[in-house]
């Protein structure tokens, strides 16, 4: 979306100096390590231009558009990898980013693994780029952190050997002249550029004015990628006869010399993408006859024009990707000419309209990230005796829009399926059997684009599949949609990949039901992130071959005595990030402790006691055995700063006998019941305060009733309403009326206690007028007071005057203001003019005794 409506290219970035060296991208969770550690160096030590969201983003700015640019105004791409990382949408959202719009940039990406991540815990994207990209792992030990900043120097480019030398050459003059179509050059590609060489003979550096465009090792592999506008056409290669490789990605051409590679005799793969090429301007390409590898990504070539590969004369070719382009629509009989092609790729390119073709050496086969609504024609009759694709091994339809696959599948020897992120909502009986698929090794079905609604009898009906991914989609596995058989003809599945779904309800039953076809073959069962609360020995204890058990993410609060005691080969156990607080000394029996090769069982919130002694031995004396040992996963929840390594009690204290156990417990009653009186009267201080003061003053409500009193009004309200009260209230009280009111910022007695002020000023006045407001409750105070009221003047007959000031819900009402509003009629403001009419009237006639002796008087 927003490559569409910002109408985004890598090549838009391309002819213009970069405002950073390198964009930074990292979990928040892993700040500290990037501002602690890495930025010193890169920025502090090495001088670079470093950029952080936090600090380099604009702010008032779409996050979008504030990574969009900030990626592309950055050379170089440092990813900072870590459990956390997964975690975050944001940081998938720029690992996507720079996939689909930076990676065809040479060297672009330097990979940091912060922390050692599980697979399990990584995302399909991080996994695909860790497999194809050389990391750079942080460790903590001196040797290590030395190793670490020189491949991240080396990564960053930071410095050229020191010991370079120059050497003046001239090379390829005749090309500076005129090129082909006449005219003045366009460059000086070649022109009087200078070699940088090392006392190794490994590399050669070419630059052209002090700017490096090209580097060459042995003369074998020629890298001129990353120009960004300096080079804008290829012109014929007189040097570099022995070039097998030359990469010529995100340089911005537009020309290529009719006889750019003639000369060039072992010339085997060509990198050729970002650039702005069309078919015709790729003849001088398609003309090289020992071409093995081409690619072409972002070079916005649309659909393939008719006969284009038909007279070509790379007949060799056997790689060829497209990708990141506008391609819409393929007929594959366009490839059929390149008779030795084996692998076929063409991502990210808006493909809809899918022709297929006979292509019979095809082994590897890539539509991922397109709009493909349908699974591809495999058959070449209806059939489906003959197959467009015999030899095809892997098929990737990730990232597109197939919700179903119909009609014969005519793939023999595919081993390797992945339809993650379509539109499968139905898993229909035999969608993957034998029959359709009886190569099958591989399947992958991470992560629907919509909610997976069924799984019928029989989907997964496949003899010879043995890995089946099927994480992210959310499925009930106690829901009837999944036939209790979905697994059945399943017979030597190994791995089973299911995260991030639901068995939180399946019982024994229900796991032996749909794990039955599976019994004999199953080595590996991934069921993290599932929901599942408890289970017992009898759970997995059909599963006679497990070797290898991971239940991490999940709900457990136990594990229940001799749980996998049962499951004879068991060598891994996960069950990390759970909610375990103790483990029991049963749960593990002697045989399962030394069959274990490794057991994580690490963030969980321990309760460290006398119940863990035994685990905390367990675990020192093996430390191998655990996962995690050496980072923080083992912590005492009920001890600060403490893990479970360090934490100490007293053996004796763990041995202590049943009588004073007894002991010990009375006395926690005991505590527990003063502590409760205490509350008690904590909770009830102001109504014995209250107690406390007519006890000892003698004060009666008869007694005041005998003499004048001094204010007419007594004003109840919270500090929060003064403004109201002076602004809105008095004015009209005492400027209007002539009532002689009573507030206590101005009227109580200064170093007389506030109980004495409240009681005096209370007693002292004909009416008691409250105004509650949700600060009023929040008062003690005015709770005060008004439980004062209630105890001391109620008796008096029209005494209490009611003002809400702000609509209030029962919710936000202590209780003795709740009674009131519930038996005395009150007076709401407002702030209308008609409303403040009926207020003042309504206000009136509640102190209309007062006025009116007042004014007789």
């Amino acid at each position: 979306m927003y490559e569409w409506f910002h109408h985004r290219s890598p090549q838009e970035k391309q002819f213009r100096h970069y405002t950073y060296d390198v964009f930074v991208s990292y979990a928040v969770e892993d700040r500290k390590w990037v501002m602690q550690e890495l930025l010193p160096v890169v920025e502090g030590r090495w001088n670079f231009r470093a950029c952080v969201h936090e600090r380099d983003f604009v702010p008032g700015k779409h996050i979008v558009d504030n990574i969009a640019d900030c990626v592309h105004d950055s050379r170089k791409i440092l990813m900072v990898f870590s459990p956390d990382y997964a975690r975050s949408e944001w940081c998938q959202f720029e690992l996507k980013y720079c996939q689909c719009c930076v990676m065809d940039r040479d060297e672009v990406l330097v990979l940091v693994l912060l922390h050692e991540t599980e697979s399990r815990d990584m995302t399909s994207a991080m996994f695909v780029v860790m497999k194809t990209t050389t990391y750079i792992e942080w460790a903590n030990t001196v040797d290590a952190r030395d190793s670490f900043w020189s491949r991240m120097a080396l990564a960053l480019n930071k410095t050229l050997s020191s010991e370079a030398a120059c050497i003046g050459k001239e090379v390829g003059a005749e090309e500076n002249t005129d090129d082909a179509r006449g005219g003045k050059p366009r460059d000086n590609f070649y022109a009087s550029f200078l070699l940088f060489n090392s006392p190794s003979p490994k590399r050669k550096y070419t630059l052209i004015g002090g700017a490096p465009l090209c580097r060459c090792d042995f003369n074998f592999t020629l890298d001129c990628s990353s120009n960004f506008g300096n080079v804008t056409y290829v012109p014929k290669v007189t040097e570099f006869q022995n070039a097998w490789l030359i990469d010529l990605y995100n340089n911005g051409l537009e020309y290529i010399h009719p006889q750019a590679f003639e000369g060039l005799k072992s010339l085997r793969t060509l990198l050729i993408g970002g650039n702005n090429f069309g078919y015709k301007d790729l003849a001088p390409v398609f003309g090289v006859p020992t071409l093995e590898n081409l690619e072409m990504l972002c070079d916005n070539l649309g659909p393939v024009p008719e006969g284009v590969f038909r007279n070509v004369s790379m007949k060799g070719l056997r790689y060829l990707k497209f990708g990141f382009s506008d391609i819409n629509a393929l007929d594959l009989h366009e490839i059929q000419p390149l008779r030795h092609l084996k692998n076929f790729t063409l991502w990210s390119s808006k493909l809809y309209n899918l022709t297929t073709a006979s292509l019979p050496y095809l082994k590897h086969l890539d539509f991922r990230q397109n709009r493909l609504f349908d699974f591809p024609k495999t058959c070449g009759s209806e059939s489906g005796n003959q197959s467009l694709f015999p030899s095809l091994d892997s098929l990737g339809l990730d990232f597109n829009m197939i919700e179903v696959i119909s009609g014969p599948i005519c793939l023999p020897k595919l081993k390797h399926l992945s339809i993650q992120f379509n539109r499968i909502s139905i898993f229909e009986t035999n969608m993957f059997s034998t029959q359709r698929f009886p190569s099958l090794d591989d399947l992958q079905l991470t992560q629907m684009e919509i909610k997976v609604k069924e799984i019928r009898e029989f989907a997964f009906n496949n003899s010879v599949v043995t890995h089946i991914w099927f994480s992210r989609n959310g499925v009930d596995m106690s829901s009837p949609s999944v036939h209790e058989k979905a697994f059945g003809g399943c017979s030597q599945v190994r791995l089973l990949y299911w995260d991030y779904n639901n068995f939180g309800l399946a019982g024994d039953a229900r796991y032996h039901a749909l794990f039955e076809p599976l019994e004999k073959s199953m080595k590996t069962l991934f069921l993290g992130y599932n929901q599942i609360k408890s289970i017992t020995p009898n759970t997995f204890a059909r599963l006679k071959h497990l070797t290898k058990l991971y239940l991490y993410g999940n709900d457990f609060t136990f594990i229940r005595d001799g749980t996998f005691d049962q499951i004879k080969y068991l060598q891994v156990l996960s069950m990390n990030k759970n909610r375990l607080s103790v483990v029991s000394q049963n749960a593990f029996g002697n045989k399962t402790r030394s069959r274990l090769k490794t057991i994580d069982l690490s963030d969980n919130p321990y309760i460290c006691s006398c119940e863990l002694a035994w685990f905390q031995q367990w675990f020192i004396s093996n430390p191998k055995q655990f996962g995690d040992y050496n980072h923080a996963g083992y912590q005492c929840s009920n001890m600060v700063n403490t893990s479970l390594y360090t934490f100490y009690i007293n053996e004796q204290a763990c041995l202590i006998g049943h009588d004073a156990a007894a002991f010990t417990m009375a006395t926690i009653i005991i505590v527990f019941f003063v502590l409760t009186l205490i509350a008690v009267f904590f909770r009830f201080r102001w109504h014995l305060r209250l107690y406390m003061y007519e006890w000892f003053h003698h004060r009666s409500s008869q007694g005041r009733q005998l003499r004048d009193f001094t204010y007419d009004i007594f004003v109840g309200y919270a500090a929060e309403d003064k403004k109201w009260v002076m602004q809105e209230l008095l004015p009209v009280v005492e400027g209007q009326w002539n009532l002689r009111a009573c507030v206590h910022e101005r009227d109580f007695v200064p170093g007389k206690h506030i109980v004495d002020n409240i009681a005096d000023c209370v007693q002292d006045s004909r009416k008691i007028l409250m105004v509650f407001s949700p600060d009023y409750a929040r008062s003690e105070w005015c709770q005060f007071e008004l439980k004062y009221c209630q105890c001391s003047v109620m008796d008096r007959d029209e005494v209490l005057v009611l003002v809400l000031l702000h609509e209030m819900e029962s919710r936000d009402m202590t209780s003795a203001m709740f009674a009131v509003l519930q038996t005395t009629t009150y007076i709401e403001w407002a702030n209308g003019d008609d409303a403040c009419n009926s207020f003042w009237n309504r206000l009136g006639l509640a102190l209309n005794d007062a006025i009116r002796d007042r004014n007789s008087f």
